[in-house]
């Protein structure tokens, strides 16, 4: 099962993702990719309320940890990697609330 590090990896095609390494992060128990992403210069950074589709939405913890990544569909939904299936969801919902941040992979 691949994770969105993977997909986005995947779909954009032509954006070098290094130092993310989305082979290593599909490894149980490494979940450090979505750090590196989230600091990454290579996405822009992006307010919360100016988002679009296709924006990175990272969430952390409530010690400000990154955690997790989402896509941005529109609406308030994100899509997302949730064990052994791809789910659509709230952008806030009952597994992640905090959001830390949001970047744009494309302009």
């Amino acid at each position: 099962m691949f994770d969105i590090p993977t997909i986005i990896s995947n779909l954009s095609a032509g954006i070098n993702p290094s130092p993310v390494n989305v082979i290593r992060h599909s490894q149980p128990g490494y979940e450090y990719e979505s750090r590196n992403l989230f600091n990454s210069k290579k996405f822009k950074k992006i307010s919360y309320k100016n988002r679009k589709r296709g924006d990175l939405i990272f969430y952390s913890n409530s010690n400000g940890v990154i955690i997790h990544i989402a896509i941005y569909l529109g609406n308030d939904k994100v899509i997302e990697s949730w064990p052994n299936k791809v789910v659509v969801w709230p952008i806030k919902n009952s597994h992640r609330s905090i959001i830390a941040g949001v970047r744009r992979v494309f302009n």
